[in-house]
């Protein structure tokens, strides 16, 4: 089923949802809430005899850019459990059968979407050192990839992205090899090791009068070395609430948190080789037919060139 024609799909959601709440259901209405990339995000209005719902369906397209609705749907599920700021999610179907893809199903947070300023910045950024600091083991939080240290994590994330992009390219892309060889030898050794959600920052999150209410799209979440996120944030998301320069700032006041010049480079490159490894996925999901949304070709051509050109002036 493809990007445009998301109609299609109240029909069968009218059968799912009368199974799921044991009573018949009417979706009145159904609305892209954006253009999602990894995922088609839906926004659900569901009607019964005595109650009106509200809903958020998670889509795939066609496996972009290589990640599990399963894993993202079981840890979203252990966050909430911990009462962390994210939504309930509520039924995983990972069959193809309903809507040409698997989906998952999570409430409707209500709150602000837009990109935040001021002191919910500082909010956002407490609400992330709690991820990167809970005892996930303690909290038997299960991930698809399980490495004991920072040192086999990171391996661990490197092979797995150059993978992605192999399985998704007829041909070798020699700079994204030389980034896996650069990435493999200069790995850290040793450091923090935690949850990251490998794409925090403004865009993902729901806020509401200063308060985070929710973290958004885990797709990419993963144990790991917390300042993935922290250059992440600065660097490629973040800059549209607060400059780079701002989020360092941000860093070292509120979190005492101090990336030196060779940490800050490693996880700057480390981030563009995952992006343009990920974006890969796009443009074969576009040529081969099932989802042609504009976005997936931009993604894989002009963004994953972007992405290759910065990490060619980067490495050395």
């Amino acid at each position: 089923m493809s990007a445009n024609d998301i109609n299609d799909y109240i029909q069968p959601l009218n059968g799912y949802f009368s199974d799921k709440l044991g009573q018949e259901a009417r979706v009145t209405q159904l609305n892209r809430l954006a253009e999602g990339h990894s995922r088609e995000m839906l926004h659900c209005f569901v009607e019964t005899d005595d109650q009106q719902l509200q809903y958020v369906l998670r889509v795939e397209q066609d496996g972009i850019f290589g990640t599990s609705s399963a894993e993202e749907f079981r840890i979203m599920g252990a966050l909430h459990k911990l009462d962390f700021p994210v939504a309930r999610v509520l039924w995983l179907e990972t069959g193809k059968d309903l809507l040409g893809e698997p989906f998952f199903v999570m409430e409707y947070v209500d709150g602000e979407p837009e990109f935040p300023v001021g002191e919910t910045l500082n909010e956002f950024l407490s609400v992330l050192s709690r991820l990167h600091n809970l005892d996930w083991q303690k909290a038997g939080i299960e991930f698809d990839l399980k490495p004991s240290n920072v040192n086999e994590a990171t391996h661990m994330q490197i092979d797995r992205w150059a993978n992605i992009y192999r399985s998704a390219s007829s041909l070798p892309i020699p700079l994204l090899e030389e980034g896996a060889a650069w990435l493999h030898h200069h790995a850290p050794t040793d450091g923090p090791f935690g949850i990251v959600h490998g794409d925090p920052g403004p865009g993902n999150l729901v806020h509401q009068n200063g308060k985070i209410l929710a973290l958004t799209d885990f797709e990419f979440c993963h144990l790991g070395h917390p300042f993935e996120d922290f250059v992440f944030c600065a660097d490629m998301r973040g800059p549209r609430s607060l400059p780079t320069e701002g989020w360092i700032e941000l860093y070292s006041d509120q979190l005492g948190v101090r990336l030196t010049e060779e940490e800050w480079h490693y996880w700057q490159i480390f981030n563009l080789f995952k992006g343009a490894c990920a974006n890969t996925t796009s443009l074969t999901v576009f040529c081969g037919g099932k989802n042609p949304a504009p976005n997936l070709a931009i993604v894989g051509t002009a963004i994953h060139q972007s992405f290759l050109r910065q990490l060619s002036g980067l490495i050395g």
